[in-house]
């Protein structure tokens, strides 16, 4: 999945009561260097219902020239609930998106 700053995708879904966790990997687009880009935050959030506040609010910071990094996010407390799952991208609170592209790859929920 691929993600410019200020973009964001969102999944509506029953989570299984088996499941426990989102797992990813993310970072900055491998072509991207450090001159060009100062870093991006992936921002993943649960939220229950229309609940306008998230029950879960992670954010995970990549740096351009870094190897692809392993996330995981819990949600054992949420199994068997309708939920809306978001992922975001931000500029990492540095207020400049040049090449802040962020890439998710793998994600799954188990």
């Amino acid at each position: 999945i691929f993600m410019l700053p200020n973009t964001s995708f969102a999944k509506q879904m029953k989570i299984e009561n088996r499941c426990t966790k989102i797992d990813l990997e993310y970072g900055i687009y491998p072509d991207i260097t450090k001159d060009v880009c100062d870093g991006a935050n992936l921002v993943v959030e649960v939220y229950i219902d229309e609940n306008k506040d998230p029950v879960i609010h992670e954010e995970f910071n990549a740096q351009a020239g870094e190897d692809l990094k392993r996330a995981s996010v819990d949600i054992s407390k949420y199994a068997g609930n309708n939920v809306t799952i978001t992922f975001s991208c931000n500029d990492g609170g540095k207020n400049n998106e040049d090449g802040d592209w962020m890439m998710i790859k793998y994600p799954v929920i188990e």
